[in-house]
Order: C-alpha cells, then structure tokens, then sequence
C-alpha cells in the first residue's frame, strides 16, 4: 500500500481554508504536518501524498515527491510454518516508494493532480528485481471542480473508504482491506460546523455466476458513502492541530480493496459484499490515539477464505508519543487484529506472506530535518491456530526506513 494510503484538491484548500495543519502521518516533507491544511488532511486522507500539497493561487503548479528506502528482517520467509526447507529467514534492502506528484491549479475553481509512482509494498522471496520497472504506474490522475464547501473529483483516485493514518512502517491491516483505487467520480460537503460527507461512484469488480472478471462491460456498479466530524482545537507542533476526527464509511463491494482482491482470485464472487469502516482519533499536545474497524457485512461464497460463512474484518490501535518540535521524535505502539482472514495474502508486511491474526509493533521514529526522516520497528505477527487451518505460529520483523521527500 501502500497504506501505501493520498492527495486532497487544490481548489478546495485555497476556497476552504482553516490556517491549520493537516493531521495526517506523512506530510509534503518528512517532517510531519509542515504547511498543510487540517481539513486537506482529514477529509483526503488516501491519496498517494497522504492530502499534504501546497495551497496554489490560479495559473500556478507544484512538484512533490519522495522516496523509501528500507531494510528489513523476518525470521519467516514465505508463511508462517517452519517445516519447508524455503521457508527460512530473509533479509534485504527494499525501494519501497518512489513518488512524483503534480499538480496544477487552473482557476479559482479548478485544478487537476497527478501522481507517477514504483510501489513495492510487498517482499518476495525471490531476490530478483528484473522486473521492478514494471510497477512504476500512474498512480492517480484526477480533475477538482470546487465551488464553495462543495467539490467533485473526476478520474483515477483512492477512495474515501477506511483509513489509512499511521505512524507504523508496516501498514495496518486495516489498510489492506479498505484500500480502494479505481477510476471514480467523487462528490461531497465540507466545513459544516466540523461535519462533511461524500460519496463515490465507480468501475467496480465483475461479480455473478460465470462473469469472468475481465468482463468490461456494465462495471459502474460500486459506490462508498462517507460522514464524518473532525475538530480543530488550534495548530500542533507535533501532529498539526488538536482535537477529535472520526468517520464511518461504506462500501458496496469490498471486491475492489487490495485484501478483497486476493480473496476473490481468479473467479468472479457471485454477489457483492458489502462492507464498512469506522476511524476515531484523538490528539491532545505530544500525546495521539486512533483506532480503525473494516468489516465485511455479507459471508463470502464458499471455498473463498477457509472458514465456512465467513465475514472477514479487521480492527487497530495505536498511540503515539512525540518530543523535540526542532527534530520530531516519535514512539508508536500499535496492535492490529483480523477475523476470518486464513490464509489470505497480506500484501504490506515484510514478515510470512499470510495474513496474520495479530501484529504487535513498536515504531521509533526521528525527523532529521524538514526533508529527511529515519524510522526503525519491530514487529511480531501471530498466524491463526491450527483450529482455524493455520499454524499457530508467530514471526519477529525488524525493519528500517530512510525518508527523503520535498
């Protein structure tokens, strides 16, 4: 994910402005939260530069970007067993972002963004890296239309279902089963007394008995809805603003997420899965707290995930601590759980390729200056039982992180 995830429009930041930082974990310079806007950061928080670009006055451009170098360790090499002869520690260097944004304020009412980006969210156990250029891709490459509290958002764009802040480098696994990108049209209100809603209509995945999923035709069939209330108590050094954000999000078919794109495989579901989403956070000085909740709503078809009638979910929390406003540091403990979910890829973890049951992780992490961060975790990651058709064992992941953005 890229959690991997995450850019708001730049007509709406200069109509709607609230002279606040964004709340959002990962700023338009590593150092978080310089010079952005606290309603770009709650409201368009999952797109690729997390909704930290700059305010642009019309006829304007800006270029952004970063990238993640990391190093990694995890006792486990493919999944959580120890009995293959593969399946031994692993240990490696990884690109794991390399970022491009650009975006361009037209007029007083409308702008248009883009990202190019190479995304390798996952670690596998081969070696070879012949292939890395070919997940260089456009990302995102949309077009604002704003007016007002009101905008629209045309093109390819994530969208506003579930969450993905956090201070961790590994990706919640609350990130893998709401992260959605697709091609949509997206509309919504903001700044009403702290209130906003928006909704989404977009190319959603084939489905129905015997629909093969290249299928291309009659694919406008998904939607998100969204409503939230967030506060801004004033700017802080450490986080951009304080104060309380939540959300609670739906989608119509959890299908197009990263997690549910591994449950369905290669065959079409015969029906859609609906699915929701719920964030609260709170910030308070150098202290946050947050929590995320995805739940599927409907069972999957049979043989899909290995439990029978199963509703796959997944739920988070984390609290962090930060110090030092001239070089921000920050500590993170963070606890992700999932229900229902043996056996399915999960894509942002450097540790097993399989989806864990639970991960504890504690992040350190240092601002060098506004442009360069460095972070270091450790991880433990729990496969389901053996009850439940998995191993029951656990895996340790070490991993750091060397940030350069501008």
């Amino acid at each position: 994910m890229k959690l991997k995830t995450l850019v708001g429009s730049m007509a709406l930041l200069s109509l709607v402005s609230t002279g606040a930082m964004a709340a959002t974990h990962v700023a338009s310079h590593a150092v978080a939260n310089s010079g952005s806007n606290f309603w770009q950061g709650i409201v368009y928080r999952n797109q690729d530069n997390n909704g930290t670009m700059p305010t642009l006055a019309a006829g304007q451009n800006a270029v952004s970007g970063l990238v993640e170098m990391d190093a990694y360790h995890a006792d486990k090499r493919a999944g959580f067993a120890d009995s293959s002869a593969n399946n031994k520690s692993k240990y490696s260097f990884n690109l794991n972002s390399a970022e491009i944004y650009f975006d361009w304020r037209a007029n007083a009412t409308t702008s248009a963004h883009f990202a190019v980006d190479y995304d390798n969210r996952t670690s596998a156990a081969s070696t070879s890296e012949a292939n890395a250029v070919n997940n260089v891709s456009l990302s995102e490459g949309y077009v604002t239309l704003a007016q007002g509290n009101m905008f629209l958002n045309a093109g390819l764009q994530y969208l506003h279902f579930g969450s993905a802040a956090h201070r961790s480098i590994l990706a919640p696994l609350t990130e893998d089963l709401s992260l959605t990108r697709t091609t949509a049209v997206t509309g919504g209100v903001f700044g009403l007394n702290g209130f906003y809603a928006d909704a989404a209509v977009f190319n959603g995945v084939p489905y129905g008995t015997g629909t093969s999923l290249t299928d291309s035709q009659n694919r406008i069939n998904g939607f998100t809805a969204e409503v939230g209330y967030a506060q801004n108590q004033g700017v802080n050094p450490f986080y951009g603003y304080n104060g309380l954000n939540t959300y609670l999000d739906f989608i119509n078919d959890i299908a197009g997420t990263n997690a549910g794109q591994a449950i369905v495989g290669t065959t079409a579901l015969a029906d859609q899965h609906p699915a929701v989403a719920f964030h609260a956070g709170y910030v308070s000085g150098p202290f946050q707290v947050l929590g995320n909740y995805v739940a599927v709503t409907k069972d999957f078809d049979a043989g899909k995930v290995a439990i029978s009638a199963a509703k796959p979910a997944t739920y988070g929390v984390e609290a962090d601590y930060s110090w030092n406003p001239l070089h921000i540091q920050t500590i993170a403990l963070g606890y992700d759980g999932s229900d229902n979910l043996v056996g399915i890829t999960d894509s942002a973890s450097y540790g097993p390729s399989a989806s864990p049951q639970t991960r504890i992780a504690l992040t350190y992490g240092y601002h060098v200056n506004q442009n360069v961060s460095l972070q270091g975790e450790y991880a433990n990651e729990k496969d389901y039982s053996t009850a439940d058709g998995a191993t029951g064992e656990s895996a340790n992941v070490f991993v750091g992180r060397l940030k350069v953005a501008f």
